[in-house]
């Protein structure tokens, strides 16, 4: 798949299948002035460290959010955040 047919940078996982993978459950953040550290746990503990420049966190981010509003369009699935339930956002 070139770029062109895959814009936002979404790849198969099969092509990654030598790589470590990493499920995470919750996640703590720090900063510094240079660039961000991201701490991913499971079940409360420590998995796996990020670091990351602003420029790259952000990127990264916006492209998750483009991700998950994608996934919520095709599927007719709103993903909510740990604590909010459906009926707390049919209200907004």
């Amino acid at each position: 798949m070139t770029e062109q047919e895959n814009p936002r940078g979404l790849w198969e996982t099969t092509e990654y299948e030598d790589l470590k993978n990493i499920y995470f459950n919750s996640f703590g953040v720090g900063l510094s002035e240079s660039d961000i550290v991201i701490v991913l746990k499971k079940n409360g503990i420590n998995e796996a460290v990020l670091n990351a420049s602003y420029i790259t966190i952000k990127a990264f981010a916006l492209t998750l959010l483009e991700a998950v509003k994608d996934f919520e369009e095709t599927t007719g699935n709103k993903i909510i955040l740990a604590g909010e339930t459906k009926e707390n956002d049919e209200d907004n």
